[in-house]
């Protein structure tokens, strides 16, 4: 029995049963995330460009991110998700990789191989129960979702795209009314996060929703969605991110490819329609810098400047530290003030999750957090082959959009971008699955 079947049953363990109340907080809960990344932008409303203390803090950590997934977590315990129940259905393999991992990153908590770090064990074990929040509220979720009244993959796939949007409008209010744009630090300072690409991570990774809701939706809301579309491309292009556009469109490609499946030729042409246009269209737009827009992408194929704009040298030195330290790791959170005093750069990750889970918890720990992550895709795909559909789609492309993103960046690092992908991947969990459009409804 799985545990969200198990559910039904909770009342013999002692935990009350969900109400009939409960069955709309699945509503509650997408609402409230897709308008963190919004929250986030304007709490972060600093036109000076100055960072420090709080502001720091609501940016680096997230904070309104967090507080959403504790929120969440908070209902659906309410709602009477039972996590012993919850440990108990995970497969044994997910269950020894879990025990691995929290095995390993606390020993790398308590003997780190760099005392010169400034934050200290405080700060790593606040790092490690993060992570742990995250799988708990992707738990949340989807027994949210599983216990739901009349749920449907495109309500909750409307609301996440929906929030996207408004982060960007935001982020464009604020663009446009900076008092001197010309001074303001526009690559490290926009509001919500301490870099734009940290920004563009946490747009491309939920924007496979519109893409499914052109692909799967009703075709009667088709031009709303590819206008929608058309405003995340537009973004994105702006902000010259090129790994979260290549991202998203491959990740996308191979999702088609994986459901064997022939969208409706008006679909496929929308989407290609929204991505050309949207990169003509940001050409028109005004760049703050030379780190926006997409002639950057001019200038790496040309050659003119270092391609993995600085990658490789970060990795190298990663690499370097982890073999002085393979079993130990360093600690979580730790790689910012142990690298700047080694080698002088001021970087939170390695630009890669799997440098980053190495570094932190060493080889060993790394592995299991890998095996967790492969068990979770392995998952996604089983319960998505062969379902080509709205929640599919969109949890297929946005945890391999995620991956490949992280593989360059730290899409696994900031916990905006977790919760937004777990916010794309609850869907395919549910043990109720919604209904996939009917012809009748196209």
């Amino acid at each position: 029995m799985s545990s969200l079947a198990a559910s039904k049953k909770w009342g013999g363990n002692g935990v009350a049963a969900p109400s009939a109340q409960d069955g709309n907080a699945w509503l509650h809960a997408i609402g409230l995330i897709a308008a963190v990344p919004a929250l986030l932008a304007l709490v972060t409303w600093d036109y000076d460009g100055q960072m420090s203390g709080a502001w720091f803090a609501l940016r680096h950590f997230s904070i309104p991110a967090t507080m959403a997934e504790l929120f969440v977590i908070f209902i659906a315990l309410r709602s009477g998700l039972h996590l012993g129940l919850l440990w108990r259905a995970l497969p044994n393999l997910a269950k020894a990789a879990a025990a691995l991992w929290v095995l390993f990153s606390l020993i790398s908590v308590i003997f780190p191989a760099d005392a010169r770090a400034e934050s200290g064990m405080a700060y790593s074990i606040f790092i490690l129960l993060r992570f742990v929040m995250h799988g708990l509220f992707l738990a949340a979720l989807i027994y949210l979702i599983g216990q739901a009244k009349g749920f449907y993959a495109e309500k909750w796939i409307q609301i996440i795209t929906a929030g996207i949007v408004a982060y960007i409008a935001a982020l464009a209010l604020f663009a446009l009314t900076v008092p001197n744009p010309a001074q303001f630090p526009w690559t490290y300072r926009m509001p919500s996060a301490t870099n734009i690409r940290q920004i563009a991570n946490v747009i491309a990774i939920p924007a496979a929703a519109p893409i499914a809701l052109i692909l799967f939706g009703a075709a009667s809301r088709r031009w709303v969605y590819t206008a929608l579309l058309f405003v995340i491309l537009l973004f994105l292009s702006w902000s010259g991110s090129r790994g979260a556009l290549l991202a998203l469109a491959a990740a996308s490609c191979a999702v088609l490819l994986v459901f064997r499946h022939m969208p409706p030729v008006k679909s496929l042409l929308s989407i290609i329609g929204a991505y050309c246009l949207a990169a003509a269209a940001s050409l028109a737009l005004p760049l703050p810098n030379g780190s926006f827009g997409l002639y950057r992408f001019a200038e790496k194929i040309a050659g003119s400047a270092d391609v993995s704009s600085g990658r490789i040298d970060i990795w190298r030195n990663t690499v370097t530290e982890i073999v002085n330290s393979p079993w130990l790791g360093h600690g979580s959170g730790h790689f910012n003030g142990n690298m700047r005093a080694i080698y002088g750069f001021d970087f939170n990750h390695p630009h890669n999750f799997i440098l980053q889970f190495a570094y932190d918890w060493g080889i060993l720990g790394a592995l299991a957090a890998a095996l967790m992550l492969a068990l979770l895709g392995i998952a996604i795909f089983k319960r998505s082959a062969g379902r080509a559909n709205l929640a599919a789609f969109a949890a297929m492309a946005s945890f391999l959009t995620l991956m490949a993103i992280g593989l360059i960046d730290g899409a696994l690092f900031y916990p905006l971008t977790i919760m937004m992908a777990a916010a794309t991947l609850a869907p395919i969990f549910a043990a109720y699955p919604s209904p996939s459009v009917t012809p009748e409804s196209l």
